[in-house]
């Protein structure tokens, strides 16, 4: 922030100041008091007037903020609470609680929002196609594939597909592996994956 940028958001928190004076029970001057502390990086105070605001009335605006802040904290489970919460939302703040959440739990469970599955070509060898439905950029998903060999043992497996996958696109790649005579012979997994970019 420039000097000149500190210096009105400062003013945003003497204005919401005095307005909390007036009067302390209306949500809204604590969630501007709160978001102007945040962009002014005096996090303690941030989060102090954020949780009065939700005390008075739970909005998007003040759980998306507070999961931030969580977040910043290292809090992951605190941050995920706020942006569910915020995420109940059909408001912008409500898309962007979602896309959180997706960011924050893609490392740990992968396979809750991306999908993958295993296809036959013409000759019965196995395609795995994977998709991204989210709204959030993932990298270095890592597929699995469980299958039986001809001695009857269970083989795996390991892929991990380097490239960036886009929101909403899919890609497929041949695995080698085959002939199978149906799908039921083996089983495809997301393991493992990163979201791209920040919140």
């Amino acid at each position: 922030e420039s000097a000149k940028g500190v210096f009105a958001i400062a003013a945003v928190v003497n204005h919401f100041s005095d307005a909390v004076v007036r009067n302390d029970r209306f949500f809204y001057y604590h969630l501007q008091k709160g978001l102007a502390h945040r962009q002014l990086r005096q996090w303690d105070q941030a989060r102090s007037e954020l949780e009065n605001s939700v005390q008075l009335l739970p909005t998007a605006d003040a759980y998306y903020a507070l999961g931030t802040l969580a977040e910043q904290r290292g809090e992951r489970s605190a941050a995920l609470e706020h942006y569910s919460r915020a995420a109940q939302s059909q408001s912008p703040t409500g898309q962007a609680a979602q896309d959180a959440t997706v960011r924050l739990e893609i490392p740990t469970a992968p396979g809750k929002y991306l999908a993958a599955r295993g296809v036959l070509d013409g000759n019965n060898q196995l395609i795995v196609e994977l998709g991204n439905p989210t709204r959030v950029a993932v990298a270095d998903v890592l597929i699995t594939v469980r299958y039986a060999d001809s001695q009857g043992a269970i083989r795996e497996l390991n892929r991990r597909f380097n490239g960036e996958l886009p929101p909403g696109q899919s890609t497929r790649w041949a695995t080698g592996l085959g002939p199978f005579t149906s799908t039921a012979a083996f089983q495809v997994t997301v393991d493992g994956a990163r979201a791209i970019g920040a919140n």
